[in-house]
């Protein structure tokens, strides 16, 4: 079906693309986004099926479809209400989306335009937007909410509705752009059709705009733009605190607005970031949803140009500044008592959320400690590992923690304090420690593939530089997180000074649990007594489980592990073939023999400016070299764009330690 001006809207399914490669059957055809992925994928399981079919199977299949499908053509004559048809064939069957059915009727009344060359070139941005928006909402694995992005731009461009979960849909296509009544009605009702159009346009546009701003609030680590580093950084630290929706909303206007300085944009983020953390994290009320921001953010969307942005940015800043729960020192002590309350009675454990932000933030606040492998998390998936225990069972922890152990209140209340518990990767990594004793559970074997602290998160490479774990470390431990907190959300509160802040601590016992200092000579005792105790049997019945639950590292899965991957978004695809201007980093790794898992060559590809860049390494040669598919080679590595030397300097890093090579033979 051709649309305005002979243009066919689709020809990039239908002409080309995945439709094309369906037709075609080529298998190299990219899927640049995740609708497309999912007709390819669609494709690959109806071939996977029929290829279980016999010919009478096949035959038959085919005499169905030419002979048996029905279909329903409808011949829309001009005396025909097309909104109206539309609805009742679209009230049948899956109910189409917000975002579906505002297109149907921004296309409907951009055709009661009366100045054709309006019309076509409304009709052209209504579907060059849509075909943008969707491209932008659509991830690597998984696609945002067309109707959450409408919701969110909606409040900032128009009007903040609280109502009810329809009320903004409601508000667009039954006040502003309704059939018969409304803004976009009352213009070309008096005429006004170049008004009428305006409006039109700068909504699309709008729209069309915020959606690759709210892809970078929502997914961070997938973001199309180039974003300095230290605004994104920001943005990454204000995602991880939860799916705010009004803030996730004034962020997107915020980001979109380039032109303000940076250092005031970090003002913003810092004064937000701050207000949510004392507001929603530590007093854990979530009665402030910070809808309170829509009203700046909408004034700030409007602004014409950079003084006019800068100063409602000011004024949106003000706003926080101004709020009733304003972050200052009162309100801050006011917290604290709050939440030293709460975990007093159930332990940071049970923060849940508000416990794996923090320390997540705690573990990106840490320095690489060594060249080891170092990774990076996605915080939903994180766990808390308890580094004492819940069920203590060997004679190393009776021993270290013989004062708690047996009084059921106090041993709870050191299990669950901020300075015994730790973040992981993953639950699977945390259940293979289980409730081994300190010098098991710290141990290091990367060429064994065995996981320890050693081997993971900062963190935890900072825990396994304790050459014990008694109630004296998980005190200096909780210290240390405390201080962090402090200088990290709380140092620059007018008069709440670093006295006011151990007071606060000691007051409330933020701690987390009675410690009872040790002296050095029991110290002494106590440490000489965990010398002696033999966790020999430990460590076989460690080895014994960590080998059945996790097999030796396959190549790409060692490579992984020496990348951020909040930096890079490196995959592993069996097909790099595929790789898209959006999927960032893909790899794969080729080997001699799966059973013997020993690589044969190493290949990536990714897009920087539109230009693909492949790295190639041979495991046989010893030999790498960088191309652009526009200049050729790269003849050093200091001749290579900023991201592309880090990435190699990181692929060096993986063959330094897990590889034993030093040194890597550059290929012009």
């Amino acid at each position: 079906m051709r649309g305005v001006g002979g243009k066919i809207p689709s020809q990039r399914l239908f002409g080309g693309g995945v439709f094309g490669r369906i037709f075609k059957n080529d298998k190299q055809e990219k899927c640049d986004d995740q609708y497309l992925h999912n007709i390819n994928k669609a494709k690959e399981y109806i071939d996977s099926e029929l290829k279980k079919r016999d010919t009478d199977e096949l035959v038959e299949l085919l005499e169905l479809i030419l002979n048996r499908l029905s279909f329903n053509i409808y011949f829309i004559t001009p005396e025909f209400d097309v909104r109206l048809t539309f609805d009742t064939i679209n009230n049948r069957g899956k109910k189409l989306s917000s975002f579906e059915l505002l297109k149907n009727r921004l296309m409907y009344l951009s055709s009661t335009i009366s100045i054709k060359n309006l019309k076509n070139k409304l009709q052209l941005q209504i579907n060059e937007a849509w075909k943008e928006i969707f491209f932008n909402l659509s991830l690597s694995n998984s696609q945002l909410s067309d109707d959450e992005y409408l919701k969110a731009h909606w409040i900032v461009y128009k009007r903040l509705l609280k109502n009810n979960g329809d009320a903004v849909i409601n508000d667009i296509l039954e006040n502003s752009f309704a059939i018969d009544q409304g803004e976009f009605f009352e213009l070309i009702s008096k005429n006004e059709t170049e008004k009428a159009f305006k409006l039109l346009e700068d909504y699309v546009i709008s729209l069309k705009k915020y959606s690759k701003y709210w892809r970078v609030v929502c997914q961070p680590n997938e973001a199309l733009l180039n974003i300095e580093a230290e605004e994104l950084t920001r943005i990454k630290r204000m995602s991880r605190m939860g799916n705010i929706f009004y803030l996730r909303a004034a962020l997107m206007v915020v980001l979109k607005k380039r032109e303000i300085p940076l250092p005031a944009k970090i003002d913003f983020y810092s004064l937000v970031e701050q207000f949510v953390f004392v507001n929603r994290i530590i007093s854990k009320d979530r009665k402030n949803d910070m809808s309170f921001l829509i009203s700046g953010a909408k004034a700030l969307l409007h602004s014409k140009n950079e003084n006019d942005n800068v100063s409602k940015l000011k004024e949106l800043c003000n706003s926080i500044k101004n709020h009733t729960d304003c972050v200052n020192k009162e309100r801050v002590i006011k917290a604290l008592k709050t939440f030293g309350e709460y975990v007093n009675q159930r332990g940071y454990f049970d923060w849940k959320s508000g416990l794996k932000y923090f320390l997540y933030e705690y573990n990106e606040s840490i320095k690489a400690l060594s060249s080891a492998s170092i990774k990076c998390y996605d915080i939903d998936t994180v766990s808390i590992e308890h580094i004492y225990p819940q069920t203590p069972k060997s004679s190393y922890w009776s021993t270290a923690f013989q004062n708690y152990i047996n009084i059921d209140e106090e041993n709870n209340k050191i299990v669950n304090s901020l300075g015994n518990l730790l973040l992981l990767s993953s639950n699977s990594e945390n259940s293979s420690l289980q409730n081994y004793s300190f010098p098991v559970k710290k141990e290091s074997s990367i060429e064994e593939g065995r996981f320890s602290y050693k081997s993971c998160s900062r963190s935890a490479q900072e825990i396994a530089e304790n050459e014990y774990w008694t109630p004296k470390e998980v005190n200096e431990r909780a210290e240390k997180l405390l201080n962090f907190m402090y200088k990290r959300w709380f140092s620059d509160i007018e008069e709440f000074t670093e006295e006011l802040w151990e007071k606060s601590v000691k007051d409330y016992n933020l701690i987390g649990f009675d410690y009872s200092i040790f002296d050095k000579d029991s110290y002494g005792n106590l440490i000489t007594t965990l010398d002696s105790i033999d966790t020999s049997d430990e460590r076989k019945e460690y080895e014994k489980t960590i080998s059945s639950i996790r097999p030796k590292k396959r190549t790409y899965e060692e490579i992984l592990s020496y990348f951020d991957l909040e930096v890079f978004s490196l995959k592993h695809m069996t097909n790099i073939t595929e790789i898209s201007k959006r999927s960032g980093f893909a790899f794969k790794v080729v080997e001699k023999s799966k059973e013997l898992n020993e690589p044969k060559y190493f290949e990536c590809k990714t897009y920087l400016n539109d230009e693909e860049i492949t790295i190639y390494y041979s495991y046989l040669n010893n030999e790498m070299s960088v191309n652009n598919s526009s200049i050729g080679k790269y003849s050093s590595v200091d001749e290579l764009p900023s991201i592309i030397k880090k990435f190699v300097r990181s692929f060096y890093r993986y063959l330094k330690y897990s590889q034993n090579i030093l040194y890597v033979n550059w290929i012009i």
